[in-house]
């Protein structure tokens, strides 16, 4: 199928595409006469076709070797979608989980930093992490694995000494004293120890905060992918997200896109742009930030 108009709805962040070169393609007919693992190009990139979750969909042929003259673009273009999906994940999670009937969990941002200074590597660190989450869910919600659910985003980064540390957003955490975080990593230290680098001291937990302001979106999205371009991450997952993550919505009907951008005070206007991409052509793109009391056009998507 083909459109000119493409909105995204992640949260209170609503964005708007409008391809003035030529239309979007998307869904399974982009990829109906294509066979299933073949490949093909388009507009100098190569795509394979693959059925996910018994759905047709292309997907772009990432090789281990690049063309010098195109590596840095590749790897630029790598870190925009990356970033992107990062912020509208944020964004569509963001005090958007029920604590109560009536209120919202607030956001916590966590720095987990080893104990270890010789783990150097993810391979060693990540399985780490992964087994804090495990114990905080236990610590939560006991032996109820029906409603074990914790929800977020975590994003491992390389100190400057090259020792990893993980910062985590959560998104649907109860009040848990430090020190019991403290207690269930593990890999963390127990206590405060200052160092010539660092005179006030580090530990296991070297901080957690909390969010409430939705601007603050914008803020940890620059923060957490600050760390993209690290070489050491080239090939593998920037960030980790859980599961039960809400995703942002896609709406690709151009009658329903237009209307629901008409449908939207100018005032919620943050930003406009216009660009080129090699798929898609000149595109003109402008975002909107509504509040929480804003109600959406239930016709237009």
């Amino acid at each position: 199928m083909e459109t000119s108009n493409k909105a995204v709805i992640s949260g209170r962040l609503i964005e708007f595409y409008e391809f003035t070169s030529r239309p979007l393609e998307y869904g399974s007919t982009r990829i109906k006469n294509k066979p299933i693992g073949g490949t093909y190009w388009e507009y100098g990139r190569e795509y394979g076709a693959f059925r996910e979750d018994g759905n047709l969909i292309a997907r772009e042929i990432r090789h281990r070797e690049i063309e010098p003259e195109t590596k840095e673009e590749y790897i630029e273009r790598s870190i925009r979608r990356a970033s992107t999906q990062m912020k509208r994940l944020i964004s569509a999670n963001h005090q958007r989980h029920f604590e109560t009937e009536t209120t919202y969990f607030t956001t916590k941002f966590l720095t987990l930093t080893l104990a270890d200074r010789s783990l150097l590597f993810l391979e060693k660190t990540n399985p780490l992490f992964t087994d804090f989450i495990r114990r905080l869910n236990r610590y939560i919600y006991g032996n109820d694995l029906e409603h074990r659910k914790l929800i977020y985003i975590a994003v491992p980064e390389h100190q400057e000494d090259g020792v990893v540390h993980y910062h985590t957003l959560l998104f649907n955490m109860p009040f848990v004293a430090q020190k019991t975080l403290q207690d269930i990593w593990e890999s963390g230290l127990e206590d405060v120890i200052a160092t010539p680098t660092n005179p006030k001291g580090i530990k296991g937990i070297v901080d957690i905060r909390v969010k409430r302001s939705w601007k603050i979106c914008f803020y940890l999205t620059k923060y957490l992918t600050k760390n993209f371009h690290d070489s050491t991450l080239a090939g593998r997952r920037k960030y980790f997200p859980s599961l039960k993550l809400l995703r942002p919505q896609n709406i690709y009907n151009q009658n329903s896109v237009i209307g629901l951008q008409a449908s939207i005070p100018p005032e919620y206007l943050t930003r406009t742009r216009e660009f080129y991409s090699t798929y898609c052509g000149n595109v003109k793109y402008s975002s909107f930030l509504v509040p929480d009391n804003f109600t959406l056009n239930e016709k237009s998507i």
